[in-house]
């Protein structure tokens, strides 16, 4: 018999213990994760036959993958060819690098995994200091005729200090350097103003929290036309 809602206990409760951050790499992309003194990293090959890239800047913006306990083995031109595909991981990527003063173009890097990685491999590392690190799962777009696409791989931190205000300590990095940033706590709401052409990012930290606005045209609003767009067009 399958269970039903009517079995769940404690409903709405974290999946990953305290201090611990899932993170994925899709297969092609790259992502940047801000790496502390004593975290572990756990490297999942999700599917096999996935090379992961790393690349790790230190303290000082230097890239330096001993941090990690890796050997350089390669510039980063994997790393750099995805960059330049322009697209939303790489852009953010971009940001975060440009944020931090990291150039990419002078970095080395290390390989883990091979062409040969079974699916579910898995590798553990540790970091001896505070650095930034990008991670890729580089690949050439799929061939129809060898079945050969990049896939994903799962980056699980645990952090070696664990932060008790978990909502607002892990944060993911925003798309851009947003104009304004602010807080809604639970079971609350906030209103503000926005112009043509901006963009709004809505993040989830802990995730399983839906979010649900109206928008309103100011222009109307100034003639006394209250006429919002339905709560279930703007749900996300």
């Amino acid at each position: 018999m399958l269970n039903n809602s009517a079995n769940i206990k404690e409903p709405g409760l974290n999946v990953l213990p305290p201090g611990v951050e899932r993170y994925i790499v899709n297969g092609g992309g790259l992502t940047g994760i801000q790496i502390l003194p004593d975290d572990e990293i756990e490297i999942i090959n999700n599917e096999g036959n996935q090379i992961c890239e790393i690349s790790v800047f230190n303290k000082e913006g230097k890239s330096e993958t001993s941090i990690l306990n890796l050997k350089e083995n390669k510039d980063a031109s994997e790393i750099k060819a995805i960059l330049s595909k322009k697209d939303e991981s790489s852009l953010i990527a971009l940001r975060q690098l440009k944020k931090r003063n990291l150039d990419i173009s002078k970095s080395k890097s290390s390989i883990v995994f091979d062409k040969d990685t079974g699916w579910g491999e898995k590798i553990k590392i540790k970091s001896k200091d505070k650095c930034y690190c990008i991670f890729a799962a580089p690949g050439d777009e799929m061939l129809v005729h060898e079945q050969n696409p990049p896939t994903d791989l799962t980056i699980f931190v645990k952090r070696s200090k664990i932060t008790k205000d978990k909502e607002h300590h892990v944060i993911p990095d925003p798309m851009f350097d947003p104009l304004s940033e602010t807080n809604i706590d639970r079971a609350t709401a906030i209103s503000f103003q926005v112009k043509e052409g901006d963009y709004i990012q809505v993040i989830s930290p802990t995730g399983r929290q839906c979010s649900d606005f109206v928008a309103f045209d100011t222009t109307k609003l100034d003639k006394r036309i209250e006429k919002g767009l339905d709560w279930q067009t703007t749900r996300v």
